[in-house]
């Protein structure tokens, strides 16, 4: 029945700004100590982390009848709940009460003592099916052991932060790691599974990051088993047999003997300010053979190197849309994307045709992430768009030859199953595609704008008009960032 604390407060905290958009109520009842101390101690919480809350009685006090907007309710379950029958039915009331007055509120239980769970899931069950609210549950030994760890949670989500907070403020720090002996068949399912784009390899006595293994890493090592069919495998030349033992092969290894721990690794300290971090995910870094643009870096401790954080581009992204909201209300899409205004400037951009196929795209995708197919390159007609990822699950280096010649059909992904995003759009509205899967998708870091065109004949057709990536956003926020502290 109990969530993980962790869990319960990101489900409770992620999808509001209390501070901003309504008040925190306790509801505790006053006849027992450790009911009052419960409901003091979670009030401490809650202020040690800025966060200003009102202690309630009952559900007929003023705070409830008058207050315009509770966004949570805390509901402190009483120490002798289930011993008198009018305790069900007062804190069910009391919970009842909150939400018919407050039809947004986020409602949480909190255990003060150990009580008969059936009887408070019972109780929970009537008020989620007459409310069709969600009820979270925690115990109160739980809030004491994790006190530091959870007010460092709340003060991250609702204090305000600025691009000179450090990137401890922000950065993902319950991480799913491996270390170089683990089977590269763990790595695969874990990051699969979990849909996780960046798994940190570490070693396993100093936690130390020695490489990142990204999707895009991780799908050039699977052979293309199902990207074909048997049909298309046979014309091509393309053998089940050796897909089979390539596949065998790589599930066998250790994720050391699959990918190099001397790979160039950058890292940041978590000491590090959001705008110095965002400078690094913005602009292409020597990686390799080239500059490349990185999505995500490790964060460590600067003095033991010891790995304590990750932060991708997701989590600027949603920093920028918590905090500085008005940086994305300020600007439209025209102002920040890479655009073509003519067919001379489609070179900006990148563009592939229908006519093209792997060989094409795969030359193309080392200098861009991503690319819109255009049904010619004269009017530009949007009709699909491919992105490196799927490009790379074709790239298998002992079949990418036979791979080659197929068309770019194969990996687009048609324009009917992605929004349709103009110049005229604010950041604020196309900030959603950037932070949620679409359609079943793996979250894409570029989208194609376009601009809706009217033939002679009456017919119209969505032309592109260039991309808008997320490295686009962060500059323009850089440069907005410095001429708002001039």
């Amino acid at each position: 029945m109990f969530k993980s604390m962790s869990r319960i407060l990101h489900c409770l905290f992620s999808e509001i700004e209390i501070l901003k958009t309504g008040e925190v109520c306790i509801g505790f009842s006053n006849q027992h100590r450790v009911n009052r101390i419960t409901a003091h101690y979670l009030k401490l919480l809650f202020e040690t982390s800025g966060v200003t809350v009102q202690l309630c009685n009952s559900p007929n006090e003023g705070l409830v009848l008058n207050s315009k907007n509770i966004s949570l309710y805390c509901a402190i379950i009483p120490s002798d709940f289930g011993t008198i029958r009018w305790n069900d039915y007062q804190i069910g009331e009391q919970t009842l009460a909150v939400i018919r007055r407050h039809p947004n509120c986020k409602v949480l239980y909190v255990y003060c003592q150990e009580h008969d769970e059936r009887r408070v899931e019972n109780l929970i069950r009537s008020i989620e099916e007459e409310t069709l609210s969600k009820i979270e549950v925690f115990n109160f030994s739980d809030l004491i052991q994790n006190f530091f760890s959870t007010s460092g949670f709340i003060r991250r989500q609702f204090m305000p932060i600025d691009a000179r907070g450090t990137i401890s403020q922000i950065m993902a720090d319950e991480l799913v790691t491996v270390n170089e002996n683990d089977r590269f068949s763990s790595l695969y399912f874990m990051m699969t599974a979990l849909g996780i784009r960046h798994c940190p390899v570490v070693e396993v006595d100093s936690n130390q990051c020695v490489r990142i293994v990204s999707k895009r890493d991780l799908v050039q090592q699977i052979p293309p088993a199902n990207l074909v069919s048997d049909d298309e495998a046979s014309v091509i030349g393309l053998e089940k047999k050796k897909i089979f033992e390539a596949l065998t092969a790589v599930a066998k290894k250790s994720v050391g003997e699959v990918f190099s721990s001397s790979q160039q690794l950058i890292t940041v300290p978590d000491t590090d300010s959001i705008e110095k971090v965002v400078s690094l995910l913005a602009y292409r870094q020597p990686i390799g053979d080239g500059f490349n643009y990185i999505s995500g870096v490790p964060v460590i401790l600067p003095k033991e190197r010891e790995l304590v954080g990750f932060v991708s581009y997701t989590d600027i992204l949603k920093f920028i849309q918590k905090h500085q909201p008005e940086f994305l209300r300020q600007n439209c899409v025209g102002d920040v994307a890479t655009l073509a205004m003519t067919a001379v400037d489609v070179g900006k951009i990148g563009c592939l045709t229908l006519e093209d196929d792997l060989s094409i795209a795969y030359t193309q995708l080392k200098q861009y992430r991503s690319l819109p197919v255009v049904r010619d390159n004269k009017d530009r007609e949007w009709v699909g768009f491919v992105d490196d990822l799927k490009v790379k699950m074709f790239s298998h280096k002992l079949f990418l030859n036979k791979l080659m010649g197929l068309s770019v059909k194969h990996f687009m992904v048609a324009s009917e199953k992605l929004p349709v995003i103009t110049t005229t759009q604010t950041l604020s509205e196309v900030m959603k595609y950037f932070l949620q899967s679409i359609n079943g998708m793996t979250l894409l870091s570029t989208f194609v704008v376009t601009e809706k065109v009217h033939k002679a004949d009456g017919t119209e057709f969505h032309q592109v008009k260039g991309v808008i990536s997320y490295t686009d956003i962060l500059k323009s926020w850089l440069t907005w960032q410095k001429s708002s502290a001039s």
